[in-house]
């Protein structure tokens, strides 16, 4: 975006240990149609979500929004990263 870009990162799952395609199949799908928020892999493996915006766009109400869209789409993702990740039910 630039030299002067905020960006907000979220770690989401650490690096999974089992179904490792199917976990990085699946944030790719999700990442189709959502806003500025996305998947991403970051040093060491694991799945982050990555947001970025302007510098010069950034106001109180902006930054409310992006942290928001952050938070919420990791809230609704990590049931169904962890459960294929660690081979567990989303549903026990």
């Amino acid at each position: 975006m630039g030299d002067r870009t905020l960006t907000v990162e979220a770690l989401v799952l650490p690096s999974p240990l089992l179904h490792r395609e199917a976990v990085f199949r699946q944030a790719l799908a999700r990442d189709a149609g959502i806003g500025r928020a996305r998947f991403a892999l970051d040093a060491e493996g694991g799945l982050v979500l990555r947001a970025r915006m302007p510098v010069g766009k950034v106001t109180g109400e902006e930054l409310e929004l992006l942290l928001a869209e952050v938070y919420d789409l990791g809230e609704v993702a990590s049931p169904a990263f962890v459960a294929l990740a660690y081979d567990r039910e989303t549903n026990p």
